[in-house]
C-alpha cells in the first residue's frame, strides 16, 4: 500500500473516534454540558454500557479466531514492563506524595474507550471480540498493579513487603 493510501485508511479509522472526543470538548466549552453531566455519562459508560458491550461481544465471538494467546501474553508483558519502567522513572522525578497516583495513571492504557472503538472501526465484529477479550485479561492486571503502587505510597506508610514512602 502506498503511503497516501495508508494515511487515508488510518485517517478513516481514527477520525470518527477523535471527532467524538473533540465534540465533547467543544460542547463543554460551549457550556452545553457541565461537570455533573460528564460524571453521570462516565458512570453510565464505565458501569453499564462498556461492560455490556464487552460481554455481548464475547458471547458472539468466534473464540477460535478471537483467542490469540501470543497477543494476550504480549499485552501482559508490555503492561508489566511499562509499569516497572514508569515506577522506576517516577522514583527519580516525581515527589513521593504524588508518586502512586502518577504511576497508576501513567501505565494504564485506554483500551476500553479508544481501543475498542478503533478495533471495531478497523476490524468490525472480529476486532470488537478480540479487543474485548484483551480487555477482559488486561483490566484485572491493571487493577492489581494499581493496588500495589497506590498501597506503596499510601499516607501513613506502606503495607508489609512493599517499599516504604520514605525511600526514593
Amino acid at each position: 500500500m502506498n503511503p497516501l493510501g495508508l494515511f487515508a485508511e488510518t485517517f478513516n479509522v481514527t477520525a470518527p473516534v477523535f471527532a467524538m472526543v473533540l465534540l465533547g470538548i467543544a460542547l463543554k466549552q460551549l457550556k452545553w454540558i457541565d461537570h455533573a453531566f460528564i460524571d453521570t455519562a462516565s458512570r453510565l459508560v464505565f458501569r453499564g454500557a462498556m461492560p455490556t458491550l464487552i460481554f455481548l461481544s464475547l458471547i458472539d465471538a468466534d473464540m477460535s479466531q478471537a483467542v490469540m494467546p501470543g497477543l494476550l501474553a504480549y499485552m501482559a508483558v508490555i503492561t508489566l514492563a511499562s509499569f516497572v519502567i514508569i515506577w522506576l522513572w517516577a522514583r527519580q522525578r516525581v515527589t513521593v506524595s504524588d508518586r502512586g497516583a502518577y504511576v497508576q495513571a501513567a501505565f494504564r492504557g485506554n483500551g476500553g474507550i479508544v481501543g475498542l472503538a478503533l478495533a471495531a472501526s478497523l476490524y468490525g465484529d472480529f476486532g470488537l471480540s478480540a479487543g474485548s477479550l484483551m480487555i477482559a485479561v488486561i483490566i484485572p492486571l491493571y487493577n492489581v498493579l494499581s493496588v500495589i503502587v497506590l498501597a506503596a505510597y499510601q499516607p501513613g506508610g506502606a503495607p508489609t513487603g512493599l517499599p516504604s514512602r520514605s525511600r526514593s
